[in-house]
C-alpha cells in the first residue's frame, strides 16, 4: 500500500516536471490577459470624508426629511453622538434625501456621462454604487464617493474621476447642510406660524374677557373692590359707633328732659340721620346719589367673580407673553444661517485609485491559473496513461 502511494506520488512529480513548460506558458499567457484586462477595465477612485453629525437642537431638520419618507421619525428626540450618526446615516439612505442629494450632485452627468439612466430606480441604484458610509468607533460618520473611469482610460479621465470623487462627497456635505437648514428654517417658519395663530386667539379672547370684565364692573359699581370694601366697612364703623353714641345721649337726655324738649329733638333727628345712612351703607351708597359703593351683603359673591375676572386676565396676559417670546425665538431661528454639520475631514483628491489592484490581481490569478493548470495537467495525463497500461 505504501509502495503504490510512493509510486503516484512520484508520478505525479514526474508529470508535473515534464509539463511544467505548458502549465507555465499557459499560465503567463492568462496572466498576461488579467493583465491586459487591469489595463483596460474601468478604474475606481474613492474620496473620503468624515462629519460630526448635527446636535439635538440642530437636528430638527433632517428629522423633518426623514420623516417625509421614513414614517415620521425625528432626528431631534434622538440623544447620543453614536446613534445621531446612525440616524444621519439612514437620513442619507432615505429614498427621498438619495433623489434630491442625486439631482443637485447632477449624479447622471458627473459620474456617468456616456451611461443614460433612464427612470429612477436606476438612478437610487447609481447612487448606491457611488456613495458608502461607515461609523467610526469615535461615533463620527464617513462619508466616500467611488467615479468609475471608463474602459481603456487615460490619465486625464483618470484625474476627473478623482477630482469628481473628492467634489461630490464635499457637495454632499453641502447640500445635506443646505437641506438641514432649510428644513429646520421651514420647520421655525411653521411654527411661528402656528404661535401667530395662537396669539391672535388668545388675544381674542383675552380682549373678550377685558371686555366683561369692564361690564361686571361697572354693572356692579366695581372700581377696586378691595379698596371699595375696605373703605365700605370703615364707614360702617364709623356710622354705626355714631349711632350708638347717639343712643346713648338720647337715653341721658330723656332721664332728665322731657321728650318735646329742644335738645332731645336734635339728638333724635342725628340719629334717624345716621341710622338712614348707615342702611344706605348696607344697600350701597355712602351718600346721597352715590353710585360706585357696593352693597355689604353682595361682596362676598362679586369678590369671588372679580377675582376669577382678574386671575383669567392675568393667566391670559402671562400667556401671550411667554408666546410673544416664542415667537421671536422662531423667527431668530428663521433668520439663522449657521452651519448645522461640523466637517471634520474635507475630502481630498486621492493620489491613488482604489480598484484595480493591479499587483494582487497578478498574483492571485498566477497562483489560482497556475493550480488550475497544474490539476487539468494531472488529469489528462492520468487518463491517458490508463489506454497504455490496459494495453
Amino acid at each position: 500500500m505504501a509502495e503504490s502511494k510512493q509510486i503516484l506520488l512520484s508520478d505525479v512529480l514526474r508529470i508535473i516536471l515534464d509539463r511544467k513548460v505548458a502549465i507555465i506558458r499557459n499560465t503567463l499567457v492568462c496572466v498576461a490577459i488579467v493583465v491586459v484586462w487591469s489595463l483596460v477595465m474601468p478604474q475606481k477612485w474613492q474620496a473620503w470624508g468624515t462629519l460630526m453629525p448635527p446636535k439635538k437642537e440642530q437636528a430638527g431638520g433632517l428629522g423633518q426629511i426623514l420623516a417625509g419618507a421614513a414614517g415620521g421619525m425625528d432626528l431631534s428626540s434622538i440623544t447620543g453622538q453614536g446613534k445621531t450618526s446612525m440616524l444621519v446615516r439612514d437620513v442619507l439612505q432615505s429614498r427621498n434625501v438619495k433623489l434630491i442629494l442625486a439631482e443637485r450632485l447632477n449624479l447622471r452627468q458627473s459620474v456617468y456621462p456616456f451611461t443614460e439612466v433612464e427612470d429612477t430606480e436606476q438612478l437610487l441604484e447609481l447612487f448606491d454604487e457611488v456613495f458608502e458610509y461607515q461609523i467610526l468607533n469615535s461615533g463620527v460618520l464617513a462619508v466616500s464617493a467611488t467615479v468609475p473611469t471608463p474602459m481603456l482610460s487615460d490619465e486625464q479621465q483618470q484625474a476627473a474621476a478623482a477630482e469628481v470623487a473628492a467634489a461630490l462627497v464635499n457637495k454632499a456635505f453641502f447640500v445635506l447642510d443646505s437641506l438641514n437648514r432649510d428644513y429646520a428654517v421651514a420647520r421655525a417658519r411653521e411654527k411661528r406660524s402656528s404661535i401667530e395663530r395662537f396669539i391672535a386667539v388668545n388675544r381674542a379672547d383675552l380682549d373678550s374677557l377685558k371686555s366683561a370684565f369692564r361690564d361686571f364692573r361697572e354693572q356692579h359699581k366695581v372700581l377696586e373692590l378691595e379698596s371699595q370694601t375696605q373703605a365700605i366697612i370703615e364707614h360702617a364703623i364709623t356710622v354705626g359707633a355714631g349711632i350708638a353714641k347717639k343712643e346713648v345721649e338720647l337715653a341721658v337726655a330723656r332721664a332728665s328732659l322731657s321728650e318735646n324738649q329742644p335738645e332731645v329733638q336734635i339728638i333724635k333727628k342725628e340719629l334717624q340721620q345716621l341710622r338712614s345712612q348707615y342702611d344706605r351703607i348696607q344697600e350701597g351708597g355712602l351718600v346721597e346719589g352715590d353710585e360706585f359703593s357696593v352693597p355689604l351683603q353682595s361682596i362676598p359673591e362679586l369678590s369671588q367673580k372679580y377675582l376669577s375676572f382678574v386671575a383669567d386676565i392675568e393667566v391670559l396676559t402671562k400667556i401671550d407673553g411667554f408666546m410673544q417670546m416664542e415667537r421671536a425665538n422662531e423667527t431668530m431661528s428663521e433668520l439663522k444661517d449657521v452651519a448645522t454639520i461640523q466637517v471634520l475631514d474635507q475630502a481630498v483628491v486621492p493620489e491613488k485609485r482604489s480598484a484595480p489592484r493591479r499587483g494582487m490581481m497578478v498574483v492571485v490569478s498566477a497562483l489560482v491559473i497556475g493550480l488550475l493548470f497544474t490539476v487539468l495537467e494531472l488529469v489528462r495525463t492520468l487518463r491517458n496513461a490508463k489506454p497504455e497500461a490496459h494495453a
